[in-house]
């Protein structure tokens, strides 16, 4: 499958399509008798041509008679069909975030291979829009990429865009386990920079990722980017509700339970606020943390567990709250449908008086 994201906006028809020409970002990257054309590629010149000015990046008409027109009852425009330039084996569509000013996207991939051609090692691709066009700003990697690692798994963005975050759900960790989270903070200049890696102590079966055993699954930031939920459904570390840290070592007979890992930042430094866990009596491959969801302050917490409070795929969505730095136990919002997999998803508005 190849790498593709859509954007829908109220502005005029863009189409990128990559060819497999030297990629570019100007005339000055093409070599002699050629252009950088719209698609960011070094093109022969036409005949009699001596030069010409480059696009690269710059909206062009898709030629189609309906392109760019606005739906009668929306106003929506399509706008732009981004991929990444130039365009590798192993590409694959993932999860995508946007800004809360669309002026920021940002893609993972997780099966695209590193600059130095590690396979599957994954990127994070950033597209930046001004004036309606929409350029590759940035493609991010993993500090030290690793073959097979998967950057770009699940990614989130700061409403801000000052935060984001991306998992990496192979990568190999100290213990045995596997599955980490990459942190990205946006710099005066725009261009983002690693802030750190995040990996769990937590519990868990000594399991390879092909089974089920990484350590996250989901992730939420909330609008300034200041705190973070990583969903772990594979913990297995003791305790319920609220706690500390996780704790425990790996075990090959642990209850794979689940456990969601909240961290705030003060200044460029990160830290673990507070680790919570299912209620008890929970049954193990819970699924807990499949899903979270942040409010706009990060003051409220919604974990999905799909397979909680009982081992039939009936799920139920467990709400936390912050008062200062203190984090404690909401109400657990349980579902009778047996089979129905509720809080496989979960999403909560801005101001948290709304959650689906």
């Amino acid at each position: 499958m190849r790498l593709w994201s859509v954007v829908l906006v109220l502005l005029p028809v863009a189409c990128v399509v990559p060819t497999t020409r030297v990629p570019c970002q100007s005339n000055a990257n093409c070599p002699s008798a050629t252009w950088c054309n719209a698609d960011c590629l070094c093109t022969p010149l036409a005949d009699g041509e001596t030069s010409r000015a480059s696009t690269c990046g710059i909206p062009a008409d898709s030629g189609s008679a309906d392109a760019g027109s606005a739906d009668a009852g929306t106003g929506i425009r399509f706008e732009a069909f981004l991929k990444p330039v130039p365009p590798r084996m192993g590409d694959a569509a993932s999860p995508v975030a946007l800004s809360a000013d669309g002026s920021v996207l940002v893609l993972g991939a997780n099966g695209r291979s590193s600059e130095r051609g590690l396979a599957a090692a994954g990127q994070v691709l950033v597209w930046r829009r001004a004036g309606g066009v929409w350029r590759l700003s940035q493609v991010l990697e993993a500090i030290t990429p690793t073959a097979g690692e998967r950057l770009g798994y699940q990614v989130a963005l700061s409403a801000d865009g000052t935060t984001l975050l991306a998992i990496a759900w192979n990568a190999s960790n100290p213990g045995g386990f596997f599955g980490a989270v990459d942190f990205f903070s946006r710099q005066p200049d725009g261009q983002y920079s690693h802030a750190f890696r995040y990996t769990t102590t937590a519990a868990r079966p000594p399991l390879s990722p092909m089974l089920g055993a990484t350590a996250f699954r989901s992730l939420a930031v909330s609008e300034t980017g200041d705190t973070v939920a990583l969903g772990d459904v594979d913990d297995c570390s003791p305790g319920e509700g609220v706690l500390a840290a996780p704790a425990g070592s790996t075990s090959a007979s642990c209850v794979r339970s689940g456990g969601v890992s909240l961290l705030v930042r003060s200044g460029p430094i990160w830290r673990l606020q507070a680790f919570v866990k299912p209620q008890p009596g929970t049954p193990t491959n819970a699924r807990f943390g499949e899903s979270v969801a942040l409010s706009g302050d990060g003051n409220l917490l919604a974990v999905g567990a799909p397979n909680a409070p009982r081992a039939d795929r009936s799920g139920s969505v467990s709400l936390f709250f912050r008062n200062g730095t203190a984090w404690n136990v909401g109400a657990v919002l349980p579902n009778e449908d047996r089979g129905s997999d509720f809080g496989e998803a979960v999403a909560m508005s801005t101001n948290g008086q709304a959650l689906a």
